[in-house]
């Protein structure tokens, strides 16, 4: 691969992480869905940061964009991603690690065992182009530290 090519995708595949940082925050359901493959998986059993949940394994576009907007439903959220590690290892096929840290505060009337999240940690990612367009093809979050209140 061409190492202009390289750059294009490595720059296509930062904004395309940049897209899923703003979807979720702003609760775009269909711009969120529409970053992902198809057969897309997202696996959010280590999210929490404690042991592992398996029923926080999502298969599907449209399902990934469900469930993600679920669990922060109701919650003001800010995410930040950057200092990606991003590997093309094919004119279709990337994967990447991003570190992040993400702030979610739900209203004081939701019934929550607690108002205000931050987390840190990394999303591991892989990537797949289809018909020209970088998707993401699975994600998965594994946080290093939890706080809440």
């Amino acid at each position: 691969m061409a190492a202009l090519d390289r750059l294009c995708a490595i720059e296509a595949i930062r904004v395309l992480k940049a897209r899923y940082f703003r979807y979720v925050d702003t609760k775009d359901r269909q711009g969120l869905a529409s970053l992902f493959a198809e057969n897309a998986t997202l696996d959010m059993s280590e999210a929490a940061g404690g042991e592992a949940d398996k029923s926080a394994i999502v298969k599907g576009a449209a399902e990934i964009a469900n469930f993600i907007l679920a669990a922060t439903e109701g919650a003001t959220t800010v995410h930040l991603g950057g200092m990606p590690e991003i590997h093309v290892l094919s004119p279709t096929s990337a994967s990447a690690v991003w570190a992040m840290t993400d702030h979610l505060r739900w209203p004081d009337e939701f019934a929550m065992p607690f108002h205000r999240m931050t987390g840190h940690g990394h999303y591991h990612d892989t990537y797949v182009r289809v018909h020209g367009e970088w998707r993401i093809q699975s994600s998965k979050l594994t946080r290093l530290r939890v706080d809440v209140v």
